[in-house]
């Protein structure tokens, strides 16, 4: 239900727009701004990767892999194809 009545494309705009100020704040401390994969429903699955690689700034990404599996995610291909995203996603290991 949307009670703010905003657009999906607004809200994820404005929440790229946080995420990268709070990405530069971190990466500026010596920290890493870590997005986890079923952050909102607006970005289950694979759309995560999406929306990162639309950041202008660096995060990380914790893959939650049961999310993943739940909304019919290959999770080991995902992993795979994700693995080598240096410049704006990357895969913490844990």
């Amino acid at each position: 239900v949307n009670t703010l009545n905003v657009s999906k494309e607004l809200f994820l705009e404005k929440t790229a727009g946080l995420i990268e100020m709070l990405a530069k704040k971190a990466n500026e401390a010596g920290l890493k701004l870590c997005l986890k994969n079923e952050y909102w429903g607006l970005l289950a699955g694979e759309k995560i990767v999406d929306f990162a690689k639309g950041l202008k700034e660096k995060v990380y990404l914790d893959v939650d892999t049961a999310n993943l599996k739940i909304a019919g995610v290959d999770v080991v291909k995902f992993i795979e194809e994700n693995r080598t995203f240096t410049e704006k996603l990357a895969i913490l290991k844990g």
